[in-house]
Formats: C-alpha cells, structure tokens, sequence
C-alpha cells in the first residue's frame, strides 16, 4: 500500500502531464479539491513517444473556424495570469503571416501586413494581431508551478491501469497506487485504444536552415493555398531559432489526405515508421520549391495527435472516470480554455465561466 493511500487518497487524479493534463489539473485545483497529476516521464514503461517532445507550438487567433478562435480568445487572459513563472517564459510574440483567405471575414483578429518582413513570406497578406511562438514544455512547466502554489501534488509515473472498487477508484502506476473519487484522463493519443470515435493522425516535420546572413526576423505563417494538391495547408516558424551553422526554420504540412495510424502503430511511427510517410518526397518538393536557399542537410522528426470527426475535442465518461481527448492539434493556444470548458460540465463553480456554445457535454465512453 503507497503512502498516499494511508492518507485517504484524493479528490481526482489527472493521468498525463501534457498541456491538457496540466491545465485540467491546475483547473480542478482552483476549486479546492485534493489533486495528484501523474504524468509519464519520457520512455517509462516503455514509452518514449509524445505529443510535446517538441520546442514550438504557433499562437494565433484566426483560424477560418470560429470555434478555435473564441477557445483561443478565452485562454488568452488564462494564460496572461499564470504566476510565479510569467507568460514571457513560455510565449514569444513574433509576427503570424496569413492568406487573405484564412479570414472568416466575421472578426478583427488579423490586419493588413505592415511590412514585407522576412522574404519568404511576401506572398502572405495579412499578419494575425496576436500572433505567437508557445515553447509547450515551458507552458505545462508554468502551469504546473501555479498549480503546487496552491497545493498540486504531482509525480513522475506511468499509468498501468485504472479500475473502481467501492465507489473509488484505483490508479495503478509503476510507482505504486493512488486512490481518488474521480479520475481525468488527459493522455492525448494514448486514449486513443480506449475511446471510440477517437482516432491518431501521423505527422512529419521538417527543420531547415540557411546562413545567419540571408536569414530574416522570428516570424510564423499558415499558407493555405500552397501550390500542391497535396497539402490543404503548409505551416511554419521561420528563422525561430539560432545556431552556429544558421537559422533555423521549422515546416509542418496539413496532408490532403491525412496518415491514419491504429494505436498499435504509434510507437512503430515513433521508432522509424515516420520515415516511410507517403508524402515524405513532397515536403521536400515544396521546401525546395519554396526557397532553394536551405542547407540540403535537412532534418525530420515526428509527431502525432488525436482528432475527432467533427474537429473538436469531445468529453468521455465511464463511472468516475472522464477522458478529454480529440485536441485536433490545437491544444497549445487554448489548452487551459479548452480544460475548463471541459470542466465545466462537472464543476458547477466553473459553469459560468464558459459561455454556452463552448461547453462540452460528457458522452458515454466504449472501448
């Protein structure tokens, strides 16, 4: 028996320390209740994938959805306040370049350019006005601080099961058991297996660099017309990071047709599969096309994340367990708007903090 459990155990338990997780957490925390956040630390259990092994996330408000903007419009101020570690440790303000096209025409979140800027962008009409780079890792960090102030208890452990025994449950972890009345579920693409409707897209990106000397200022796009039927959208942070050889900029790629992996294929993505992408030859294609300039010796990582049908997180519920999953790659910029308004149909306190259209209603949960 675990030393927690000889205490009488917690209100809630959150499994995954990501960006969801963390705010999940530090939302249920603000209430006053007793929370433990178990997050995996990177390659326990076997586990040496994530969504956030990672130093880049784009802050932007338009997204030619409203939805994904008001989330963003919520979180905003959410993510202002964060104390003792300040949104400057985990935000830079740069400059979002957009097509005119991107804009719903319905709100005042972009503007017209005010300068060329970096030369790879002069084709790109509008600037988003508030336009960001999110460092995810110092984001869960500075969330994660806020929450121990106000008494968080938090370990490093990987989740092996949850199972209720009367009226409790119980989270099993290669560290021991922890014991709470209710459990949140937080763990992005892992829940994949255990929820329907959820599914894991497969992700490549590129990182490129060229000489400090043609290199411009710290600048994010999202170029929806990219010239190539297979991408919908092209997206990157160019010139985001120095290093001696050069400045280097980071390309993602919106795929026409999306790689679909089964949640027994996410760690053979990780391991290698990612490299047999079958749009792999056209990044590179439009990266050469895109400024011939770069340093051929380009390098690739992967990545993935959960999606829904309906491109919108969605709320689980099984017992007392509830799993919020289906971010769409969207979670940096709204995670904490995106956990309460999860939240908010278990926490009376946090109901009218939501307005109505963004509030999630719990569906059952089958595995």
């Amino acid at each position: 028996m675990s030393l927690l459990m000889t205490r009488g155990g917690f209100d809630d338990v959150v499994v995954g320390n990501g960006l969801i997780g963390a705010a999940a957490a530090l939302e249920i925390v603000r209430l006053g209740r007793r929370v433990c956040l178990v997050g995996a630390e990177h390659g326990a259990a076997g586990r040496w994938f994530s969504a956030h092994f990672d130093d880049s996330r784009m802050l932007r408000l338009q997204h030619g959805d409203g939805y994904w903007e008001a989330m963003t419009r919520l979180n905003l101020p959410l993510m202002r306040d964060l104390k003792p570690q300040p949104v400057a440790s985990f935000l830079t303000p740069v400059v979002v370049r957009l097509r005119a096209s991107i804009s719903t025409g319905e709100t005042a979140s972009v503007r017209q350019r005010r300068s060329l800027g970096n030369d790879l962008l002069q084709a790109l009409e509008l600037e988003d006005e508030a336009g960001g780079i999110i460092d995810p890792l110092a984001y869960i960090a500075a969330m994660n601080a806020q929450a121990r102030v106000l008494g968080l208890v938090q370990h490093s452990a990987a989740v092996l099961g949850v199972s209720e025994v009367g009226g409790r449950c119980q989270v099993e972890t290669d560290r021991g058991t922890f014991t709470a009345a209710r459990v949140v579920h937080a763990s992005g693409f892992h829940a994949a297996e255990a929820l329907s409707g959820l599914q894991v897209v497969g992700k490549v990106l590129l990182f490129a660099r060229r000489p400090h000397a043609v290199a411009g200022p710290k600048e994010c796009f999202v170029d929806t017309q990219p010239g190539t039927v297979a991408f919908s959208d092209v997206y990157g942070f160019c010139d985001y990071r120095r290093v001696p050889q050069g400045a280097v900029t980071k390309l993602g790629f919106s795929e026409a047709r999306p790689v679909l992996l089964e949640p027994s294929q996410v760690p053979g993505w990780f391991s290698g599969g990612w490299q047999r992408h079958p749009r792999l030859a056209d990044m590179l294609a439009w990266l050469r096309d895109w400024h011939p300039g770069f340093d051929p010796q380009l390098q690739a990582r992967p990545c993935a994340f959960s999606v829904t049908p309906d491109g919108r997180p969605a709320l689980w519920r099984s017992g007392a367990q509830y799993w919020l999953a289906g971010c769409n790659g969207m979670a940096a910029k709204c995670c904490q708007a995106l956990a309460r308004a999860a939240l908010a149909a278990l926490e009376p306190a946090l109901w009218t903090a939501v307005p109505p259209e963004l509030r999630m209603t719990p569906v059952p949960r089958h595995a």
